[in-house]
């Protein structure tokens, strides 16, 4: 960039504020694809330019941000089952008063399990 050469946005701090727009702008649109978020929420990108000239009003310090605002993720939903036990504030996402339809079963001392694959055609 020469000395004369008027300020904007593609040559701004050797480009690096381009750079950082292609940067957030990314982030939003990761988040527009994003399964878990709201498809129709509203995202925005804010570039900000905070310019403060000096006394003589001939040269100004320059800082420049850039913000995003993305959707938050879909809220997740479960039930619990609250109650006492031992004396403590407990709570279970399946009721502990339903018995379970597979129960695990104890083998019996007189039971040898087979293993898995063994006794299938060895040869």
């Amino acid at each position: 960039m020469s000395d004369d050469e008027k300020v904007s946005l593609i040559n701004l701090n050797g480009g690096l504020a381009l750079d950082l727009f292609d940067e957030s702008l990314e982030k939003v649109l990761k988040n527009c694809l994003d399964p878990n978020t709201k498809a129709e929420a509203i995202r925005s990108l804010i570039l900000e330019f905070k310019i403060t000239p000096d006394k003589q009003r001939e040269q100004a310090d320059v800082e420049i941000t850039a913000r995003s605002k993305t959707a938050a993720p879909v809220a997740l939903t479960t039930r619990f089952f609250i109650g006492v036990k031992d004396g403590r504030y407990v709570a279970y996402e399946a009721d502990p008063r339903q018995k379970s339809l597979f129960p695990e079963q104890e083998t019996p001392d007189n039971v040898t399990p087979i293993e898995e694959g063994r006794g299938q055609n060895d040869g």
